[in-house]
């Protein structure tokens, strides 16, 4: 699986053996039900699809079986780069073949999911209005709503403008209603009202009663799905807020997961900054140890994708050397992540290294270095529209900046 190419997938002749050409289908068919309810068979599926391809040539399904193959590459063998390789070969075959549209909705999930650590979040994500226009040409609205509820969801927690996310989570919601889709109908109104909690503005139109979404919280623990966004969006509120205590309570409440989604390794981060600024108050080794896992996890992660994770992993670097009282050693990660999250285009991890440089510095005496770093962080939540965050900066920036610091950047 690790050496397809393109050339030599374009070398295969087609698959002529009607008996092997239903197979091939079978198997596919297949393979996307087990994808969901037993993944164990992928490996075994996938493979005897490849074995088919070889002996008997090319067909729509082999590509189904690349894409398996690197889906397999991705969550059994944690070979990032390689499975993002075979989706790449991949999509590229389905772009040029006459069945494109029915194919990328097919496999839009496994080719999201190898290329969501390694393909730069922002282009990732650009992708999906198209897989969810490909999805209806193709008459698979499940498949479009499924793209569609991923674009909402992964833009509030990559940064994007938050009233363009408003926006978007408005207009899925209408499209579930239209469908028929309440459980990513219910998704996006708890994605709606965690973006619109940091905008600073009430539910909007919203109308949880008419949705069932009271009735589904209450039974959440029955459907993944639902307990996992409402936990992570109510994470998502406590740790932009500085509610550190809150962001370990809610996690000790839910278990972690082993499953490689990028909500998952955002849960990492929170948890992790979270824990070492509560160590470094408290000295409970308890948030000591779980700093010390999200500083691995995070080192990882950097080594996956320097864009995705390089300004997330400095963070961290930089509270956890700071913890360990290595005032130089933070000094020069806080610095880092600001100009990795400048570079990367990460509005809310620019404000977010800023402020907690611009509080690092406070608390070791460079007053007026931090207060200049606090008035970034406030302009780039400003920016990203985050008006509650930025009422508490300004509220934090108030009482700790010198009078002096204050008068000079004209804040106060």
């Amino acid at each position: 699986c690790k050496k397809i190419t393109y050339e030599k997938v374009k070398a295969y002749p087609p698959m002529t053996d009607k008996t092997k050409l239903n197979a091939m289908k079978f198997l596919s068919m297949l393979s996307k039900y087990s994808g969901i309810s037993n993944p164990m068979l992928l490996p075994f599926l996938s493979v005897r699809m490849m074995k088919l391809t070889n002996q008997y040539g090319f067909c729509d399904e082999s590509i189904v079986g690349f894409a398996m193959a690197g889906y397999v590459l991705f969550i059994f063998r944690d070979c990032a780069h390689e499975a993002y390789q075979v989706a790449n070969v991949c999509k590229r075959l389905i772009n040029e073949n006459p069945n494109m549209h029915a194919l990328r909705s097919k496999l839009c999930r496994e080719l999201l999911i190898t290329s969501n650590f390694t393909e730069p979040l922002q282009s990732l994500i650009g992708s999906l209005p198209s897989l969810y226009e490909s999805s209806l040409l193709a008459g698979n609205v499940e498949s479009a709503m499924e793209c569609f509820h991923h674009y909402c969801v992964a833009r509030l927690y990559i940064g994007a403008d938050l009233e363009s996310v408003a926006k978007h989570c408005e207009m899925c919601i209408e499209q579930s209603r239209k469908y028929q889709q309440e459980t990513t109908e219910i998704i996006i109104i708890s994605t709606l009202r965690a973006c619109r909690y940091l905008l600073g503005e009430s539910n909007g139109n919203v109308d949880a009663e008419s949705t069932g979404e009271q009735i589904a919280i209450e039974n959440s623990a029955s459907d993944p799905r639902l307990s996992w966004q409402f936990f992570i969006n109510e994470l998502h509120g406590h740790f932009w807020m500085r509610e550190f205590e809150q962001v370990v309570e809610s996690s000790e409440k839910y278990p972690q997961s082993k499953k490689k989604f990028l909500l998952h390794i955002v849960r990492v981060f929170y948890e992790g900054i979270a824990s070492l600024a509560l160590a470094r108050e408290t000295h409970h080794p308890k948030y000591r140890r779980m700093g010390e896992d999200a500083v691995y996890t995070m080192y990882k992660m950097e080594q996956v994708s320097n864009w995705n994770f390089g300004q997330m992993n400095k963070m961290i670097h930089a509270e956890f050397h700071y913890l360990n009282g290595d005032i130089e050693s933070a000094d020069v990660a806080y610095r880092d992540s600001c100009e990795l999250a400048k570079k990367h285009k990460f509005i809310h991890y620019e404000a977010l290294s800023n402020e907690l440089y611009g509080i690092f510095c406070l608390e070791n005496k460079m007053n007026a270095k931090g207060s200049m770093l606090l008035s970034i962080a406030l302009e780039r939540y400003k920016k990203w529209g985050a008006m509650k965050k930025v009422e508490k900066v300004q509220e934090f920036i108030e009482l700790n900046c010198p009078a002096s610091c204050l008068d000079v950047l004209q804040i106060a």
